[in-house]
């Protein structure tokens, strides 16, 4: 609506957008107890044609309101809930006497109107009435979350009407059971399509019906992964769903890092996915593999052959096979004490002191810099030690210099240093580079802006399967501590 354009123009810093907000909503408390009520089909109405109308048309512009209500003086608030949107309820109210789409659309709007105006007993009567908003979804939509109309066209007409008043509700109540089929409503249609876009005109719906415009606000309401996932595909595939200025203030502001912190884990989702693990939370099935990293497609977890397979118990488990740290060709004994945490454009995750060898320090970060992400590993102990830093990846490599040495070995044969083959220890002259290059043409650049102190080798370890073979990078420092400093970005 005109209104909703309004809000994200003013929420732009447009201060006449906000005035222009402020008078409409003053014409009409100023003027609806003037207008004569009116309509012949789906309830009277004052301001628009029925009553239907009228509980789309306010919760449409209250939710315009509600985006931009910290610019909207109190007492406007107040005078508006008395002269426009109190006679509003009054005069719907009484229509919404029965389990239908109109009646649902008619309750959604007594209950937006009372989240908004802070009137908890109006509140109650749009939820829990004998047709209030419960009974319209425990009575009106099957157990699979259709509308029992049967038809595609009212079934998302109805559930338009629920979104908005969940819009509004989820705030306020978000642990309510009420949440629990909502999204159903969304998912269980898109495995009625025969693509998971258009939906089949049964009963009295029409072609032309595409979900995914309908699934955006949804998904961002809704707990369901499946809707949420649904909806970023969609408007990755179609950024037109969103084109509207209703979708645009339901879109949120995401970080380009989340944190899992509990899990001991965070991804970078901008200027390219990476995994980032700080260590595991149990003993049963795990990798040593504490500070580690995955930038996919180009170097994946390699998980395991299978149990039988003799490189499981000797590499796919150990160090060796990770973007991992290892400290005197070691990882910390069972589970270690990690945390991960989120800092200013990133994340960082830490093993506790105690926890490996004797080191007092032993922490790795992510952060975001424009088109690159920064990583940087800090180890320090009392004593000495030899500390490697692991990288592989899949593709065409090419390293800013082939000058270099042959290496028979890095170490003893476990934590899988057995199997890291064809190993050369580069000459550096300060700085390194490699360049990761798949066959569809896609690059990853890993850059190692400063060397000194640091030994650089380059090596080949196994896929999965094991007679693919990956190149590695590995980084080693042997002295009391070590930071690792490197940049990677993408072509």
């Amino acid at each position: 609506s005109f209104m909703n354009s309004c809000a994200v123009s003013a929420l732009f810093g447009d201060t006449e957008a906000i005035d222009y907000m402020i008078r409409y909503m003053d014409f009409y408390a100023d003027n609806y107890d003037k207008f004569p009520a009116h309509g012949k089909h789906a309830g009277k109405g004052k301001i628009m044609e029925q009553a239907l109308d009228e509980a789309v048309w306010i919760i449409d512009v209250l939710s315009a309101l509600t985006a931009v209500d910290e610019m909207i003086p109190k007492a406007k608030k107040e005078e508006w809930m008395e002269k426009l949107l109190r006679p509003i309820t009054e005069l719907i109210l009484p229509q919404s006497n029965f389990i239908h789409n109109i009646p649902t659309w008619l309750k959604c709007a007594v209950g937006v109107i009372g989240i908004y105006g802070g009137d908890d007993e109006l509140l109650d009567i749009a939820l829990n009435s004998e047709f209030g908003i419960r009974n319209q979804i425990a009575k009106g939509f099957t157990e699979d979350g259709i509308w029992y109309e049967g038809s595609m066209t009212y079934h998302f007409y109805t559930a338009s009407a629920v979104t908005g008043f969940f819009s509004f509700y989820a705030a306020k109540n978000p642990t309510d059971p009420i949440f629990d089929t909502y999204g159903k409503m969304f998912t269980t249609p898109l495995v009625l399509s025969y693509n998971g876009r258009n939906m089949p005109a049964i009963n009295d719906g029409w072609y032309g019906r595409g979900s995914a415009a309908a699934h955006v606000i949804p998904g961002r309401i809704c707990d369901d992964m499946n809707l949420k996932a649904f909806n970023d595909m969609a408007i990755a595939e179609n950024p037109g769903c969103i084109a509207n200025a209703r979708a645009l203030l339901f879109q949120p502001i995401e970080d380009d890092v989340e944190v899992f912190s509990a899990t001991r884990l965070a991804v970078v989702k901008k200027p390219f996915h990476v995994l980032f693990k700080a260590g595991v939370i149990a003993q049963s099935h795990m990798h040593l593999d504490a500070l580690s990293t995955r930038i996919s497609p180009f170097s994946d977890d390699l998980g395991t052959p299978g149990y039988g397979h003799e490189l499981t118990k000797r590499f796919y488990r150990y160090i060796a096979a990770h973007n991992a740290i290892a400290v005197d060709q070691m990882q910390p004994a069972g589970v270690p004490v990690t945390t991960m945490e989120k800092i200013e454009n990133g994340a960082k995750a830490t093993v506790a002191p105690g926890t490996w060898a004797d080191l007092t320090l032993a922490e790795r970060s992510l952060t975001v810099d424009g088109d690159k992400v920064i990583d940087v590993t800090n180890l320090s102990a009392p004593t000495e030690h030899t500390y490697d830093w692991f990288f592989h990846s899949i593709g065409k490599a090419e390293y800013s210099t082939d000058e270099g040495e042959a290496v028979e070995s890095l170490g003893e044969d476990k934590m899988g240093y057995a199997y890291i083959t064809d190993i050369k220890k580069m000459k550096t002259n300060g700085t390194f580079k490699a360049t990761f290059t798949l066959d569809n043409g896609g690059a990853l650049t890993l850059e190692i802006p400063e060397t000194e102190g640091i030994e650089v080798y380059t090596a080949k370890t196994p896929d999965n399967p094991a007679d693919n073979k990956r190149s590695t990078v590995i980084l080693r420092r042997t002295a009391t501590d070590a930071t690792f400093r490197t940049v990677f970005y993408k072509k």
